[in-house]
């Protein structure tokens, strides 16, 4: 004997002309409780007073806001959480060009400890070009540090380096995340476009 499957009508026609994606795309969702930081100052665009970064908890999501010097928000990023206890623990600004700055964030991803417990830090990058926070973006990079409990109860961390070099001596500095063996290495073009190789 097969199971059968069957859809009504509507939900093909509502598929087929796109109104099914339109009705998710519409749909807001809705959080049980949030909890944000202080505004923290921080100068990012050509404004005559600096802007602010918001650092919000909604239902175990993190997100990251930036908010004009009037204090009304122009940008929001929602990080992809990993485990338990996820934040964002530090910020650095740096510039890489004439042109571009950007802040470095530390973020852990949270820690699992199904079998054997394991937590990591990945790096994100906020762009700004130009000093025009209408092209603010983000990239989500590589690992920066990696704790694990191993088979036998031993546990082990592993920190990597955070580096601005400018390895092709194009004017732009390049960010090596890595230690004695193992190299990532992201390179920025305008537009907000990371690459890593």
């Amino acid at each position: 004997m097969s199971a059968a499957f069957s859809q009504d009508e509507r939900f093909f026609r509502e598929l087929i002309s796109g109104e099914l994606t339109q009705k998710k795309v519409k749909e807001k969702k809705v959080y049980k409780w949030a909890a944000n930081s202080p505004f923290y100052e921080i100068d990012l665009g050509n404004t005559p007073h600096p802007e602010s970064l918001v650092v919000e908890k909604k239902d175990g999501e993190d997100w990251l806001h930036v908010h004009d010097e009037k204090k009304a928000r122009i940008f929001s990023f929602h990080f992809d959480v990993n485990g338990k206890d996820s934040w964002i623990y530090r910020i650095t600004k740096k510039r890489i060009s004439k042109n571009t700055d950007i802040l470095i964030i530390y973020y852990y991803e949270g820690n699992t400890d199904y079998r054997n417990f394991k937590g990591s830090v990945r790096l994100y990058v906020l762009t700004v070009d130009n000093r025009n926070l209408s092209t603010i973006s983000v990239f989500k990079g590589p690992i920066f540090w990696d704790e694990r409990e191993m088979p036998g109860g031993k546990y082990t961390q592993k920190k990597f380096n955070v580096d601005l070099i400018d390895f092709n001596h194009d004017g732009i500095m390049e960010i090596a995340v890595g230690g004695k063996f193992l190299y990532n290495i992201l390179t920025y073009s305008l537009g907000g476009k990371w690459k890593v190789i």
